[in-house]
């Protein structure tokens, strides 16, 4: 969420590796390869994503933010959604 995608990547890796049924730590791998440019990763992570959350869009992730501190939500808006858009995670 800090815009440092490159060292976020073996990061969230490590984090989805640790537990493959959360899928927040799916959620934040997908956003990073996504921003990477890595689309070919960010494909196979969306699939896992979409099947431990069938449905997953940004306005759901949006009810339920872990903070609504202004900074936690700028940096969830500037890094986090624009990655998930890359991956083709729909708005509604």
């Amino acid at each position: 969420m800090l815009g440092q995608y490159k060292d976020a990547v073996p990061a969230c890796e490590t984090a989805a590796a640790l537990d493959g049924r959360s899928w927040q730590n799916q959620l934040q791998l997908l956003a990073a390869y996504a921003q990477n440019g890595d689309m070919g990763m960010a494909s196979v992570v969306k699939a896992k994503l979409l099947e431990l959350q069938p449905g997953y869009t940004i306005a759901i992730d949006r009810a339920h933010l872990f903070s609504d501190h202004p900074a936690f939500v700028k940096q969830v808006e500037a890094h986090l959604y624009p990655g998930l858009r890359k991956a083709g995670i729909p708005e509604q």
